[in-house]
């Protein structure tokens, strides 16, 4: 019997770890990835509009924070296997937050040599990460979940 229960808690936990790593991409999703999204995540800041590029565009909004000073603030998605902006471009000693969506799986947002990094969030959760970027480089950014970098959830962080 106890080698019976120890089995089927063994089981729930791997049925628990792949869902996290696959997250909504396991279930029918009914052909639309927005689960019912009504606003463009690239355009929702502090309730400010900001122009939506195409794949890869680079979407900044500087937002005016009395106690910070200027933040450049980035909206970023991420799904299985890619982030909605594949480069940033920020000045050397710019402050920059990023916001970062789940659109479908569990993700993240990592930089290491700012030693940044959002929280894992599932589809639809959101996390967010301040640094502030105190090097000229170009800086590999990417989702730190299971072998996500590995399947190309890159981009680069370049500052100048």
């Amino acid at each position: 019997m106890r080698y019976a229960v120890i089995v089927i808690i063994g089981v729930l936990i791997l049925l628990g770890a792949w869902f996290l790593l696959v997250g909504d991409d396991a279930l029918p999703s009914g052909g639309n990835e927005t689960s019912g999204m009504t606003e463009d995540p690239e355009t929702a800041v502090s309730g400010e509009s900001a122009p939506v590029g195409g794949a890869g565009a680079a979407v900044s909004v500087d937002i005016d924070a009395e106690v910070e000073g200027d933040i450049k603030e980035f909206i970023l998605t991420g799904k299985n296997f890619e982030f909605s902006q594949e480069e940033i471009r920020v000045n050397k000693g710019d402050r920059v937050r990023i916001v970062f969506t789940s659109t479908a799986g569990a993700h993240n947002w990592t930089v290491d040599k700012f030693s940044a990094a959002t929280q894992t969030v599932g589809a639809g959760g959101t996390s967010s990460v301040e640094f502030s970027a105190d090097e000229a480089g170009v800086f590999e950014y990417y989702c730190s979940v299971g072998n996500h970098r590995a399947l190309g959830m890159v981009g680069n962080l370049v500052v100048e």
